[in-house]
This record gives C-alpha cells, sequence and structure tokens, in this order.
C-alpha cells in the first residue's frame, strides 16, 4: 500500500524575513497554517466519498465528522487571525485552572 506524504518544512517559521516582529511572524503561520488546512479539507471531503463508494458507509460518516470538525477548527482559526490583524497586543491572560 503507497501512503502519500507531502513537505512539512517551514511550519515554524523557518525562512520567514528577520525583520518580523514576533507577532508578524505568528500572523504570518496562521495563515499559512489556515491555507494548508483548507487543502487538507477537500482531501478528506474526497476520501468519505470514496469510502462511501467502496461501500464503507461507516468509515465514510467518521470521516465526514472529522472533517467537520476541521471546519470548526479553521472558522476558530480565521476569527484569531482577524482578531490578530486588528488588535493591539494585550497583557497576558490568566492562565485557567
Amino acid at each position: 500500500m503507497k501512503y502519500y506524504h507531502h513537505d512539512h518544512h517551514g511550519h515554524h517559521g523557518e525562512g520567514l524575513p528577520v525583520d518580523l516582529s514576533e507577532a508578524e511572524k505568528a500572523r504570518m503561520l496562521l495563515k499559512y497554517t489556515l491555507d494548508h488546512n483548507r487543502a487538507h479539507e477537500e482531501e478528506i471531503a474526497a476520501l468519505a466519498s470514496r469510502f462511501e463508494a467502496n461501500g464503507q458507509p461507516a468509515a465514510a460518516k467518521k470521516v465526514r465528522i472529522a472533517r467537520a470538525r476541521m471546519v470548526e477548527t479553521n472558522i476558530a482559526l480565521e476569527e484569531a487571525l482577524a482578531l490578530a490583524e486588528t488588535a493591539e497586543p494585550e497583557a497576558p491572560a490568566p492562565e485557567e485552572a
């Protein structure tokens, strides 16, 4: 069985301009992550269809549930990015118990 792998280098800020603030670097990485995740959303939807077509509806259902969770995650990340792009830096929030 062949598995496909794509290159994950550069995910942690390698190659970003050194003259950027940490906040700017974080925003750039978040934008990259969103684009990356959106591509995976499409792949996951296609996987669900393949399981369904192969007579594996239970597997297809689980994959669709996972995709829905990914969509929710991406919405939260989009909201975080919008806040990061419009807000001034805040004081750190107190840790939750």
